[in-house]
């Protein structure tokens, strides 16, 4: 769900939740992508000897925080080279070029996890040499794009929320099915993606989120025909800023977006809708020719603490795989502010991953949307 091409720029909302966090570690190399960080002064992102202090990690920019890249340096002397990719597609072409070598740990989305893992790109996890791999909450794990659980370990996770303003509304949006009160003409946002829209109205009408069956999919029109009254706009990029600027009543995206809704005015609420039940989740990952491998297993060990864990939510304010101990306690503070997109058990005990479509499922789809869009 909410593929990166549909996600609030990662470094747009790091920017509001936490300030331009890396660029207090090296604001000259943050000018593109691909930029190398290095706080050890080492910049070389290829293979490095045997025994080498390097870390050559790639993500999005910002998605492991300052505080986390700091301490684990100054716990262990080992120099992390932060390398980052716009897009899951930008990384996938770079692995591919590269055979896998020039990186040591990736963090990314799961469906390129397994586009990475059908290409050979990436290495087994020798769990064994994590002793915090216990951390990582097993309902996030051995899911379809890695089904035996030793290519990838879950970090960031991520869900469907309705952010709202309160004193504008009386709904609680504990339904997808509330966005079309007619109460809210003219005064919803959504994000401007046909699979969860109409994936989501499917399951409003009974049925299932990756349902293939054409029937099914076309007959959650009749949801639609009742939702699209409210539709103001449709945004991908900021569909939450609409309503903080006081332009809609509410808005259906990421929690991520929800959670830099609120931040920007905390008087908002936002709330995870019976019906987000589909995840997107960010595993980190290791290169089948990655050069430092013991350096890999030190990290990862230490990304997976608790405590370590909680700092990342400090910056990101995203969900976190951590269920540690002392994890929850370290960020009640955040959960008290409401500015952590922490997802309730509820979603998590019955979640499923959004699945590719067949043929004849996303000519229905298109269809539909062209239709809906139109307000046909």
């Amino acid at each position: 769900m909410f593929r990166p091409n549909a996600y609030l720029s990662r470094s747009q909302f790091l920017s509001l939740a936490g300030g331009s966090a890396l660029g207090a570690l090296n604001a000259g190399l943050l000018s593109g992508c691909g930029s190398t960080i290095s706080t050890s002064g080492s910049s070389d992102s290829g293979s490095s000897d045997g025994g080498s202090k390097v870390l050559n990690l790639y993500t999005w920019q910002e998605y492991v925080p300052p505080k986390v890249v700091e301490g684990f340096q100054e716990e262990t002397g080992i120099t992390i080279n932060y390398s980052y990719f716009s897009t899951c597609e930008e990384m996938l072409a770079k692995l591919e070029a590269t055979g896998g070598a020039d990186y040591d740990v990736i963090l990314t989305t799961d469906y390129s996890i397994k586009i990475a893992a059908d290409e050979g790109l990436l290495q087994k996890i020798d769990a064994p040499k994590l002793s915090n791999l216990k951390n990582v909450d097993p309902r996030l794990q051995k899911q379809y794009f890695d089904p035996d659980g030793d290519l990838s370990i879950p970090y960031w996770i991520s869900s469907a929320a309705i952010l709202f303003n309160p004193a504008r509304t009386n709904l609680s949006f504990e339904s997808f099915a509330d966005l079309a009160d007619p109460s809210l003409a003219g005064n919803v946002v959504v994000t401007d993606s046909e699979r969860d829209i109409i994936g989501t109205a499917i399951v409003v009408s009974g049925g299932d989120f990756n349902t293939q069956d054409v029937n099914v999919i076309k007959g959650s029109k009749e949801f639609l025909d009742r939702l699209r009254p409210s539709i103001k706009a449709f945004n991908t990029d900021s569909p939450e800023f609409v309503v903080t600027n006081g332009d809609a009543i509410a808005s259906y995206h990421t929690g991520a977006q929800a959670v830099a809704g609120v931040l920007a005015d905390p008087s908002l609420k936002f709330t995870y809708p019976k019906e987000s039940t589909t995840l997107g989740i960010d595993a980190f990952v290791v290169p089948s020719q990655a050069p430092n491998l013991d350096n890999v297993y030190t990290f990862l060990d230490y990304v997976l603490r608790p405590e370590v864990a909680a700092t990342a939510v400090e910056h990101t304010h995203y969900h976190n795989s951590n269920i540690g101990d002392g994890f929850k306690e370290g960020i009640q503070e955040y959960v008290d502010q409401n500015s952590v997109a922490i997802i309730p058990d509820e979603i998590l005990d019955n979640y499923q991953l959004n699945q590719s479509l067949t043929a004849d499922a996303q000519k229905a789809y298109d269809d539909l949307w062209t239709e809906f869009k139109q307000g046909a």
